[in-house]
C-alpha cells in the first residue's frame, strides 16, 4: 500500500509513534497545530490502518510503523 506522504507527514504520525499514550491537545501543540484538525488527520490514518485509538491518545500500528521506517522523513 503506498500513501502520499502529505497524509501521514501533516498529521504528525511521527509524533504519535514517539509519544503512545499522549493526549490529542498536547500532541498538537508539541507540532504548532491546533486539536481538532490534528485529531482529523490522526483519524484519516486510523482509516489506514496506521494508527490505534486509545482511551486517551493514539499509538502507531505496526503497519504505520512499518510505513514510517520505510518513508525518507521516518524515524
Amino acid at each position: 500500500m503506498i500513501l502520499p506522504q502529505k497524509i501521514a507527514q501533516g498529521s504528525g504520525a511521527a509524533s504519535v509513534a514517539d509519544n503512545p499514550g499522549r493526549r490529542a491537545p498536547d500532541l498538537a501543540a508539541s507540532l504548532g497545530r491546533e486539536t481538532e484538525p490534528f485529531k482529523r488527520d490522526v483519524r484519516k490514518l486510523k482509516n489506514l490502518g496506521l494508527t490505534h485509538s486509545l482511551d486517551v491518545g493514539y499509538r502507531i500500528s505496526p503497519r504505520g510503523a512499518a510505513y514510517l521506517a520505510a518513508t525518507p522523513d521516518g524515524p
